[in-house]
């Protein structure tokens, strides 16, 4: 498997996507999986982590959209599909702040470019790793279609 597939998979295990399943045998496999995946999470995870001086630049980028955005009646930015809502003139004057905020900060930027490359690279990379496979039958009809796609890999080929 790849590096960011294990990434993904205990994220998602985190993020508790596979908490409704039913079934010991698949929870088991589930939970064994997703700690023996834990480690190489928690490495590309660090690897990923923003430099405290792109953090203060992200804080500051966020600050000028949430100026800038469209406000709700209860004047708090508004928000669609986790983006700011900025329209007309305010996305023009975004547009020009961001130019010169990124030419200036532009060492800080060109870093978490190279780093976000850097961690791409090593997410792509092939680890063995020992996954525990269940049988289709262990399977609950109530399983959604998304967390079938992600439990796949698991599934012993008969």
């Amino acid at each position: 498997m790849l590096k960011k597939d294990l990434q993904r998979f205990h994220q998602l295990y985190e993020k508790g996507l596979f908490n409704n399943l039913i079934g010991v045998k698949l929870n088991y496999a589930i939970t064994k999986n997703a700690t023996a995946f834990k480690s190489e999470s928690d490495s590309l995870d660090a690897a990923e982590k923003m430099s405290d001086e792109y953090l203060k630049l992200n804080k500051e980028r966020e600050g000028k959209c949430i100026e800038l955005s469209k406000k709700d009646k209860n004047q708090d930015p508004l928000i669609v599909d986790d983006q700011y809502v900025i329209e007309g003139i305010n996305k023009i004057k975004l547009d020009d702040w961001f130019k010169k905020f990124e030419k200036k900060n532009k060492l800080i930027f060109d870093a978490r470019d190279k780093q976000l490359k850097e961690v791409e690279a090593i997410g792509g990379e092939k680890v063995e790793v020992q996954i525990h496979k269940i049988s289709l039958d262990d399977i609950s009809d109530e399983i959604t279609g998304s967390q079938m796609k992600e439990l796949y890999f698991m599934i012993k080929e008969d």
